[in-house]
């Protein structure tokens, strides 16, 4: 689970180590990216990472998602 520095009790992604069916899972909340990050808008977080929810990922898609986390700490410490 990775959580915000300012709260450890909230997550913003929780991926399940264990993969199920050759897939990964993973849940995350654009909003609470927004949150805990007040440059961020809403909106933003949703574009990059896609909307809320549990998805099972392939391997490939795992790794876009790692990259889209990338770009979105980026964006985040460009709006600091």
């Amino acid at each position: 689970m990775y959580t915000s520095p300012n709260n450890h009790a909230q997550y913003l992604i929780t991926v399940w180590t264990e993969p199920q069916n050759g897939r990964l899972r993973i849940y995350f909340s654009p909003r609470r990216f927004a949150k805990f990050y007040p440059p961020l808008p809403i909106e933003k977080a949703t574009r990059i990472l896609g909307h809320k929810g549990y998805y099972d990922m392939t391997r490939s898609e795992a790794i876009a998602f790692a990259n889209d986390l990338d770009r979105l700490f980026k964006e985040i410490e460009k709006a600091k």
